[in-house]
């Protein structure tokens, strides 16, 4: 048994909607959606996947992701809002999710927090702990002692 997420799910649903709605005849209409759709849940799990691998770059913006792809930066911005999310959100949410993980390695780091926070592609470190206490009920430094209570 594969546990699904709830994203994964929405997604699997709609594209199960369009192949049959082009499978049983759908109005012209509705085949030129569900074609438009399925072009545009590709290019956002294809521009998730680029934001993971590069959301520490300080230059990543929607402007970049947008010029690698070949879209308009509104178009980008459409298909993260059609998602339920935002570009910024989903890129500050990988930056975090980051940031929280340099945090806790296994293997203490004597870094600093601000410099972690710059290699997660934070340029403001006052702005990367505010986000990070509303992300995770904590501060960067409290995460980080109470990974290194845990390791012991």
């Amino acid at each position: 048994h594969l546990a699904v997420g709830p994203e994964l799910q929405m997604a699997f649903t709609g594209h199960v909607c369009d192949l049959l709605a082009l499978t049983l005849g759908a109005t012209r209409d509705a085949m030129e959606l569900a074609a438009a759709r399925g072009v545009s849940a590709a290019r956002l799990r294809s521009m998730k996947d680029d934001i993971r691998r590069n959301c520490h770059r300080h230059d990543l913006s929607v402007h970049t992701v947008a010029a690698r792809y070949g879209v308009s930066a509104r178009y980008v911005q459409r298909i993260f809002e059609e998602d339920g999310s935002t570009f910024t959100q989903y890129l500050t949410e990988e930056r975090l999710t980051a940031a929280y993980k340099a945090l806790r390695r296994r293997v203490p780091s004597n870094q600093p927090v601000g410099t972690i926070a710059y290699e997660c592609g934070f340029a403001d470190v006052s702005h990367f702990n505010r986000l990070f206490r509303q992300r995770f009920g904590c501060t960067p430094t409290d995460a980080r002692n109470a990974a290194r209570l845990r390791d012991g």
